[in-house]
């Protein structure tokens, strides 16, 4: 008998201290309103040492492994591969600021979340030192990156200015297998086309054709800019200033396409964005993550511009255990828009929300760079 009233009596202190907290939760939010949660810490500077993993950093720094990219993005001019960084590289870690405009707006979405789409996305900590998805300091898509980010086109349409004929050397022995040019080596360039032979001082593209992919086109992938050197004859001598892949006989140079970087304004969220379908992956892989390259047949006669943002999802679907129920739609991954062709995009693993991310995904546009 007793362990029953000691029991009734938890319950009774319970159910009081559930009411107390709902009567004191309105005063406790307005109090933080009143005082903004803010992290004056200046961005710190960490020297990579053996074993650290940008996963670790950012549960070190910014109090969870799973804003990693925030640290990323900061950092892109240094990590080619998040999967990969090196003892004694330099990473300026960013500050995270949650001011009390977040926190009430936070509070409205809350109480009329039925009000949006599935495509609203939540406020969340700003980082206002590296630009976040929703408040950007600077251009997310910069010139070098863009320069080595492939796109689908028909390789018969390509403005080929060029062939790449082999590094500039004196043939040896030794070398007669040694094809492969590398960052700063010298190449020969045979001129294509009614353009006649580059200027000397002019930038070129070399690019490869990969796969073809219906109807969009071929795989355009990148693989080093060059700059001529000496010019005539027909045949230029071009210097590898960058080198984004494999530089190898018979590759294609092309003029150097415009850039104009994506505004820096904070981007703008879009209700009933344009749908289209996560074509294909530059690289296959067996579970597909953030940082991969991907195609989407989206481009810019539907709209899209440079810099927008995309959400990959999984559209309302039949459950596969219980019949004759349908399954509500699923965000999969956000993607940033890396360079824009007519009918198709390509795109980078902003972030993930679920480790499903594939081929034949559906893709909607949920924000716009102004």
């Amino acid at each position: 008998m007793s362990v029953r009233v000691g029991t009734l009596r938890q319950r009774l202190l319970a159910g009081a201290l559930v009411c107390a907290a709902a009567m004191t939760a309105a005063p406790v939010r307005a109090q933080q309103r009143e005082q903004p949660r803010v992290d004056t810490t200046v961005v710190k500077v960490h020297v990579v040492k053996r074993g650290d993993t940008l996963w670790d950093l950012s549960n070190t720094y910014l109090g969870s492994p799973w804003i990693w990219q925030r640290i990323y993005e900061r950092n892109r001019s240094l990590i080619k591969n998040p999967h990969w960084i090196y003892p004694g590289q330099k990473f300026d870690i960013p500050a995270l600021i949650r001011a009390a405009a977040a926190l009430e707006a936070e509070d409205a979405l809350a109480d009329s979340a039925a009000q949006h789409s599935r495509f609203y996305r939540r406020l969340a900590a700003v980082d206002t030192s590296s630009g976040g998805p929703d408040d950007r300091a600077w251009p997310v898509v910069e010139r070098s990156e863009y320069m080595a980010t492939p796109w689908l086109e028909d390789a018969a349409s390509l403005p080929v200015v060029g062939l790449m004929l082999d590094r500039v050397r004196v043939e040896s022995q030794a070398e007669r297998l040694a094809q492969l040019a590398i960052l700063q080596d010298r190449i020969y360039i045979r001129a294509e086309g009614n353009a006649g032979p580059p200027a000397v001082g002019a930038e070129m593209l070399l690019v490869r054709v990969e796969r073809w992919l219906a109807p969009y086109g071929n795989v355009i992938e990148p693989t080093a800019m060059l700059r001529v050197e000496r010019s005539g004859n027909g045949v230029a001598v071009a210097s590898v200033i960058k080198q984004f892949g494999l530089v190898l006989k018979g590759q294609r140079a092309l003029p150097v396409p415009a850039f104009r970087a994506p505004a820096a304004s904070p981007a703008q969220l879009v209700e009933r964005g344009p749908e289209g379908t996560l074509v294909a992956f530059l690289r296959d892989h067996p579970l597909h993550t953030t940082a991969d390259v991907g195609f989407v047949s989206l481009g810019s006669a539907e709209g899209l511009q440079l810099g927008d943002e995309l959400m990959a999802f999984a559209p309302a679907r039949p459950s596969p255990t219980e019949a004759g129920t349908e399954l509500p739609p699923e965000d999969v991954a956000r993607l940033l828009v890396m360079k824009v062709g007519e009918h198709s995009a390509t795109v980078r693993v902003l972030t993930m929300r679920q480790p499903s991310l594939r081929s034949g995904l559906k893709v909607r546009l949920v924000a716009r760079v102004p």
